[in-house]
């Protein structure tokens, strides 16, 4: 039981290791020469998306209104909440895009818990009625342009690493911000029209604030949620395989 113990101990102890770093790295991971009309699917596998109803389903070339008022003076920002579907590591989060690059931004996301962010065209404030930001990777994010020659709209694509795939929890209702102290205008994000398409597990903001004051408002965006076993599954399977060392010996 003892050398159990030890196991369980250490493999924890390198998981919490291993996930103490933090880093967001940006990337263009679709691209489309014919506008939004070109991506019909989002390329990373996802678990949770804003387009989920509409027909086909998770076609991202649905979200066809370009929006790029961040308002009019700082902090600018554009949002998105959505409720989470599955319990796990937040891993990737990828929304479409078009507009003129190069263009600086900061990468943020709030923990709205389970109630007040998916209708009604409420506001947020970090650390009061939502958590203060999760990422603990704060640097400024670039998009750098297309990859692509002739490409007019794109899927970008942040991948999360370390201490910044952060632990999303099933039913509660979280909050993606591209916020900016300069006007990031010149990337444009992707969303429905005047009520074209309702996601009712969450609605679009501007300045944190609900996005014309419409709850049916959405940006474009797909979130994957990986599961991961806990500690004490490790454990249990770590006795295990020392139970079957000793029998046979």
């Amino acid at each position: 039981m003892k050398w159990t113990t030890s196991l369980a101990a250490a493999l924890c102890a390198a998981l919490a290791a291993g996930s103490a770093s933090a880093a967001i790295t940006t990337s263009v991971t679709a691209n489309s020469t014919t506008g939004i009309a070109g991506i019909t699917s989002w390329p990373t596998p996802f678990t949770d998306s804003s387009t989920g109803l509409t027909s086909p389903a998770n076609d991202p070339s649905d979200y066809t209104v370009t929006e790029n008022n961040y308002g009019g003076a700082s902090l600018f920002s554009l949002g998105q909440s959505w409720t989470a579907t599955t319990t796990g590591k937040l891993t990737n989060i990828q929304i479409t895009i078009t507009g003129t690059a190069p263009v600086s931004f900061n990468a943020n996301l709030y923990d709205g818990g389970t109630s007040g962010f998916t209708t009604g065209g409420s506001s947020y404030t970090p650390g009061g009625n939502v958590s203060n930001n999760l990422f603990a990777d704060t640097s400024t994010q670039t998009w750098t342009g297309f990859t692509v020659m002739g490409a007019n709209a794109a899927v970008l694509n942040l991948a999360l690493s370390g201490a910044d795939q952060v632990n999303v929890v099933a039913g509660r209702q979280y909050i993606f911000e591209i916020a900016s102290q300069t006007n990031p205008n010149g990337m444009i994000w992707f969303r429905n029209g005047v009520d074209a398409i309702a996601y009712p597990g969450g609605q679009a903001y501007r300045q944190r604030a609900g996005l014309n004051g419409n709850s049916n408002r959405d940006m474009a965006i797909a979130l994957t949620v990986v599961p991961e076993p806990s500690c004490l599954a490790l454990a249990g399977l770590g006795a295990l395989a020392l139970s079957l060392v000793r029998r046979r010996k």
